[in-house]
């Protein structure tokens, strides 16, 4: 009788265990800073579309030589709408700028980003046009979450600027 040698293939259990040990590790170590990345992308996405928001409303407001509000509510469930100016509206729900005949409506939801919240907001900022805000309106908003915070600076002539003590993509607020 002749001994055959068989050729095992694979891996055996120590290597396994190995290998899904290092993985654990490494996943542990990954995890706080992804959780870092994942907060600070959500508050810059919102500070990018509130910007966005007041600088579409001061573009808006010189295209149709007309006076424009943009109505802010705080909170959790934030929410900027654009409205002409002395119209009363509910922020998320009536709100609508232009002539009556072509209305538009523009608005940014707090929903779309989950657990950034606005605050230090007025109720109503008016862009006057041709000039920018109305004299007094120069405010800051600001997103936050968790531990990341980027602050909304709105000059007397109703332009947007974004800033950061927290966020390194931002020059600083100080």
């Amino acid at each position: 009788m002749t001994t055959q040698q068989r050729t095992l293939k694979g891996f055996t259990l120590v290597e396994l265990m190995v290998t899904v040990a290092v993985l654990g590790i490494v996943a542990a170590i990954a995890t706080p800073s992804f959780i870092n990345w994942y907060e600070q992308t959500r508050v810059r996405n919102a500070a990018e579309a509130v910007a966005n928001h007041l600088q579409y409303a001061h573009s808006e407001t010189v295209k149709l030589n007309r006076d424009l509000d943009v109505i802010v509510t705080e909170g959790a469930n934030w929410c900027l709408a654009i409205t002409n100016s002395g119209t009363s509206c509910t922020c998320g729900s009536n709100c609508a700028y232009g002539p009556a005949l072509a209305s538009s409506q523009h608005q940014t939801l707090g929903s779309s980003f989950t657990g950034v919240s606005l605050s230090n907001g007025e109720a109503t900022y008016t862009f006057k046009s041709p000039s920018g805000l109305t004299p007094g309106d120069n405010d800051t908003l600001e997103v936050s979450a968790g531990s990341y915070s980027a602050s909304i600076v709105l000059s007397f002539r109703g332009l947007s600027r974004i800033c950061s003590d927290t966020i390194k993509a931002y020059p600083s607020c100080s």
